[in-house]
């Protein structure tokens, strides 16, 4: 799995770095881990949305995991996908407030995409509305479409 995000978040512009979702920071792939300035998997669609914990299936799909800088994860939390409010300290392009994340707009096709999936999958198909839809409020950048 961890080779997968390294490869799916490499950095074009340095294979030996990531780019992480929120923040747009590229970062050594080498430095995942738990401490605050390091990187970790970030699930699109919150664990606790779906309980899928790290099982294989939707807990280790790699279309739901995204590297992201270890704080900027724990702000984003378990919040749904919405229009966001404050910038986020160590990711100012991303926005978040109380109930709500706001992904930068260079990523925001990939998180929201992401999330519906696993909301469909985990919620066993269902296409009706939940609280928190993700929006689609933006069409995705053409450098983004196709990654």
């Amino acid at each position: 799995m961890w080779d997968g995000i390294k490869a799916a978040d490499e950095d074009p512009a340095n294979p030996a770095n990531v780019i992480l979702i929120y923040s747009g920071r590229s970062q050594a792939k080498t430095a995942n881990g738990g401490d605050p300035d390091q990187w970790n998997r970030e699930h699109v669609w919150a664990k606790s949305h779906g309980d899928f914990g790290t099982a294989t299936g939707p807990g280790t799909d790699l279309h739901h995991l995204r590297a992201e800088d270890v704080s900027v994860n724990a702000e984003r939390g378990n919040k749904d996908f919405d229009d966001g409010g404050a910038p986020v300290a160590e990711a100012p392009d991303s926005r978040t407030d109380e109930d709500s994340f706001e992904p930068r707009d260079a990523r925001i096709w990939n998180p929201t995409t992401a999330s519906t999936t696993a909301r469909r999958r985990t919620s066993g198909g269902s296409r009706s509305c939940w609280p928190g839809t993700p929006r689609t409020r933006r069409t995705p950048p053409s450098s983004t479409a196709t990654r």
